[in-house]
């Protein structure tokens, strides 16, 4: 069978000599390539000569309910600033770029060349933004305000969803966000309180080195010094706040000084920390405060701690990123959003974040889950004796401590807060442990009865008078007809009840006598035999 001749491939003057193809044009067409380096543009000279700004919407709110931020990056020194507002609408828009413009304008006020440079003291005001297609700053009304002040205002517009064309503050918005669910994520912050975070994040990412600036930060290229970390602490830790006697709960000297307060950042300037305090639920600035680094997260749980110790110490689930707002929006707002910019949320899942499959699989969580569900192998219940501890039972079964006190919460004597016990703190007789079941062919691990609530019984020694039946008699728990009951009814339990506290009351006597007997009895011999005991029916007589 003959082969077919080959094909030459046409070459690239035969493809331009073609006829333009308007199907090709319609259904071939992709988004083209970004330049890596930068040829066109050059790098602002002087700070707040170029300022790139983008908006981003938030699903949660802020405490005073503004859902959009916009943030703004000096193009000289990669400088952040970000200012939070509620709406898209005219009028919010435009008291939210005034005052981002007056706090950029001022801050330059504080940096090494309004310091140091004469006639600079008055600091740079924003000469231009730069935008990717922003309605609301785009209106013909903002850019006519924009250009009619004394120092104009010009515009940078590029291409409409090209976020390659506005880079800097793409990758400037990105990182920022993963600070934040960084910090969020580490000390299981609550999603509410979110902006918190945001501006902590802020104040790091402004003070890291930037690889635009050849290492060194934002700070020190406008400050010509190094920021100083000496003062930050672990954010969401807990701290003490001095507080003055006026202000305390019984405005008394002799009230606690120190309040508890969780640590949240640094103050936009100057010295000190700001604090959030859980109660009423107030940010405020404090000077004297000492720190507890170990304890993190609103309620303060150790840090480190396993994801149960922090669900029952916080009292939830760990942060979700995407719930659905919990304030409503206006559906106008809708309508002016930027179509062209990627949102950073995504929707949640059905049912609760903390139960959800976020693996994207189509199978149903139950079904996937139940294919690879890790069988429980720690069914069995150690009863401990006297003198036992974590650690001696561990060795004895050889099973790792950190495993027992991992299935062993709120035991008798364990701490309050996290529920875990000291390994080498001495277990009650007859607490009951939840160990690893024994495998095949070995022996069970002593009694595996599993500890119910205590009863009077367990309080009652194997040699006292009292019995376990008449503490049942007691309280009308002994089953009808018993031949123990005389009469019925009300009657056998009052009955029952005498003779609970008849034995009670011999037993107590037995104890006194024989605490008497071993305390005198070396006296008596000693002394020549001058103390007896005489015994009577209800009382010991010396």
């Amino acid at each position: 069978k003959e082969q077919p001749e080959s094909v030459a491939k046409p070459t690239s003057e035969q493809i331009g000599a073609l006829d333009f193809c308007r199907t090709c044009a319609q259904s071939k067409q992709h988004k083209g390539p970004h330049g890596r380096t930068q040829t066109v543009r050059e790098r602002a000279r002087f700070q707040n000569a170029l300022l790139h700004v983008d908006t981003c919407f938030r699903r949660y709110p802020d405490g005073s309910g503004r859902h959009m931020i916009m943030v703004c990056i000096d193009d000289y020194s990669r400088w952040a600033t970000a200012e939070r507002y509620a709406s898209r609408k005219k009028e919010q828009f435009q008291v939210m770029l005034r005052r981002l413009k007056g706090r950029v304008h001022a801050y330059s006020r504080r940096c090494d060349e309004a310091r140091t440079i004469p006639g600079m003291q008055h600091g740079r005001p924003p000469l231009c933004f730069r935008t990717d297609g922003e309605g609301s700053i785009l209106s013909l009304e903002n850019v006519d305000r924009l250009l009619a002040k004394r120092e104009p205002v010009d515009l940078d517009r590029v291409t409409a969803g090209a976020h390659g064309h506005n880079g800097v503050v793409e990758r400037a918005h990105r990182t920022i966000i993963q600070i934040t669910r960084s910090l969020m994520t580490a000390v299981a912050w609550p999603i509410e309180l979110w902006e918190f975070a945001w501006d902590h994040a802020l104040w790091i990412y402004n003070r890291l080195p930037h690889p635009a600036n050849n290492g060194a930060s934002p700070y020190f290229v406008l400050h010509q010094k190094p920021p100083d970390w000496s003062r930050v602490r672990t954010f969401g830790c807990t701290c003490y706040a001095y507080v003055d006697h006026p202000h305390r709960v019984d405005k008394s000297k002799l009230n606690a000084s120190g309040e508890r307060r969780v640590y949240i950042g640094q103050p936009p300037s100057g010295s000190g920390w700001m604090v959030y305090n859980p109660k009423t639920k107030r940010v405020t600035r404090v000077y004297s405060c000492t720190f507890e680094e170990t304890l993190i997260g609103l309620r303060g749980h150790p840090i480190g701690s396993p994801p149960e110790v922090v669900k029952r110490i916080e009292g939830g689930s760990q942060p979700y990123f995407g719930s659905a707002p919990a304030t409503p929006i206006d559906p106008d707002e809708t309508d002016e959003t930027d179509s062209n910019e990627d949102s950073d949320e995504q929707e949640r899942p059905p049912g609760d974040g903390a139960d959800a499959d976020l693996s994207g699989s189509s199978i149903p969580l139950s079904v996937a889950s139940s294919a690879d569900e890790e069988v429980d192998l720690w069914n069995t219940v150690f009863t401990t004796k006297p003198g036992d501890t974590i650690r001696t039972v561990a060795g004895q079964l050889g099973i790792p401590v950190k495993e027992i006190q991992d299935k062993n919460y709120d035991l008798p004597g364990s701490c309050k807060r996290t529920g875990r016990t000291d390994p080498d703190s001495v277990l009650i007789p007859g607490t009951g442990l939840w160990v690893r079941d024994p495998e095949d062919h070995e022996e069970a691990n002593a009694l595996t009865r599993v500890p119910g609530p205590r009863t009077l019984a367990d309080f009652i020694p194997k040699d006292s008078v009292i019995t376990i039946a008449a503490a049942n008699y007691a309280y009308g728990n002994h089953p009808p007809g018993s031949p123990e009951l005389n009469g019925s009814g009300e009657e056998a339990k009052d009955n029952a009840r005498e003779r609970f506290h008849d034995a009670v009351m011999r037993q107590e006597q037995q104890e006194i006598e024989n605490d008497l007997l071993t305390k005198y009895q070396h006296a008596d011999e000693s002394a020549g035999g001058r103390y007896a005991i005489r015994r009577s029916p209800g009382r010991a007589v010396w």
